[in-house]
């Protein structure tokens, strides 16, 4: 594992009357604000300061047992640490707990925040207040890097600039920049509480349709799994289709990897027990047409991973999108009010007439070798536009901080680097 050791230019404040944190925060450059590196996810201080209660987090990719569960498998494979700044103002009191990870990246040192390629969007664990000024934000981030341990870079992506109707607590904060890339969230529930009429989407009409030609085929079941054997049976069938799928486009998977699939299997069976994931199927017969593996929070239901067979007798039926349809409908009969089709622009999602919301991110250089990553973080931006126009282009340049990583472990040998999750 990575050692965390704490600049030697940064020394421990006195701790503040009353403060959640006895041994100290850490001191910073600015006048508001201070901050302390937490390094275990247990950390009894950072718990108290979270609350911690079922479902508390903003989004379920800060759910702490969701955390752990990425550090267990994706971040030991990454040779990665969690690191959580808590971040204090002037009396001592902790406003904000920000998660990253420290890990290596090729030859560099990296603080970023937790991603993995299995969280869709970066939020505070908690903030004490719902909005951020761009001057409070620059005093804050000046006492982040302060208590930050030795890296050549800082690096956030997948920034919401609204998180399910409510702004971002940092979308004012003028250091984010746009990602190029959009979340889309559909609506269950309207203004005045009453149900969104799902009947009257176009995309639900035809489902409806093509749901019919499918049950001519046989014995139909649409199934939301509800004990541990069937779990394991619907993911089998899940990553059976997801392998067939890329490989048939050539494309890498980010669930090809034993520990992408170990996390995601972990998941729902812990899921399973507190409702936190849900997984559906669409079944003729003994034939598995289709899997949707989801999230449930905060009356939000967040789609993950959708599957579909490619057996091309079933291509004009539409099974995935059917299944889709069906994961919505359950959704909005069980109380969540926002189905959130999460990260990408995807043709199908348009389908949808959902709201979109632009994602922001950030890279900041903390050594001069860093200025290689931050430089390659830019090149990214401008080769993602250019890969909307050049589709053919696009499969290899989606990432070249990745390429970076690949090639300085194809030179010394290691651990794999991020594959696109979708």
């Amino acid at each position: 594992m990575l050692g965390i050791d704490s600049p030697s230019a940064v020394a421990d404040a006195a701790s503040a009357p009353g403060s959640p944190f006895p041994d100290g925060l850490r001191a910073s450059d600015a006048d508001s604000f201070s901050a302390r590196a937490v390094r275990d996810l247990d950390d009894p201080a950072l718990l108290s300061f979270l609350g911690c209660a079922p479902r508390s987090a903003p989004t379920p990719f800060q759910d702490m047992d969701f955390l752990a569960d990425v550090f267990a498998t994706l971040g030991r494979e990454a040779n990665a640490e969690p690191l959580v700044v808590v971040v204090a103002d002037r009396t001592g009191e902790p406003v904000l707990a920000l998660p990253f990870a420290l890990r290596r990246r090729g030859p560099f040192r990296v603080v970023e925040g937790i991603d993995f390629d299995v969280c869709d969007y970066w939020m505070p664990l908690r903030s004490a207040r719902a909005h951020w000024t761009d001057a409070e934000m620059t005093s804050v981030w000046a006492a982040v890097r302060a208590a930050l341990p030795p890296a050549d870079a800082i690096t956030l992506k997948k920034v919401p600039l609204s998180v399910h109707g409510t702004p971002h607590p940092f979308a004012a904060w003028s250091r984010l920049k746009p990602m190029g890339a959009i979340a889309t969230r559909v609506p269950l529930v309207g203004e005045d509480g009453a149900p969104v009429a799902l009947s009257s989407l176009s995309v639900v009409k035809e489902t409806r349709q093509k749901l019919r030609k499918i049950e001519k085929s046989g014995l139909t079941v649409v199934e939301l799994a509800a004990d541990p054997a069937t779990v394991r049976s619907r993911l089998d069938d899940m990553f059976r289709q997801r392998r067939e799928r890329f490989s048939r486009k050539g494309r890498p998977d980010l669930l090809s990897r034993e520990t992408a699939e170990t996390f995601y299997r972990t998941r729902a069976e812990k899921g399973l027990v507190d409702g936190s994931v849900r997984v559906f199927s669409l079944r003729v017969g003994d034939e598995s047409l289709a899997v949707v593996y989801g999230l449930s929070h905060g009356g939000v239901f967040t789609i993950l991973i959708p599957t579909m067979t490619s057996d091309e007798r079933w291509r004009t039926a539409s099974p995935g999108l059917v299944l889709f349809v069906k994961t919505m409908e359950w959704a909005q009969a069980n109380g969540h009010h926002l189905f959130d089709l999460s990260v990408g622009a995807l043709a199908y999602k348009a389908r949808f007439g959902g709201i979109e919301t632009d994602l922001a991110e950030l890279q900041q250089a903390l050594t001069l070798k860093g200025e290689a990553l931050v430089l390659a973080e830019a090149g990214r931006r401008g080769l993602r536009r250019f890969g909307r126009s050049h589709p053919a282009a696009d499969q290899w340049m989606r990432d070249p901080t990745g390429m970076l990583d690949a090639a300085w472990r194809r030179r010394v040998g290691g651990a794999s680097g991020s594959t696109p999750r979708t």
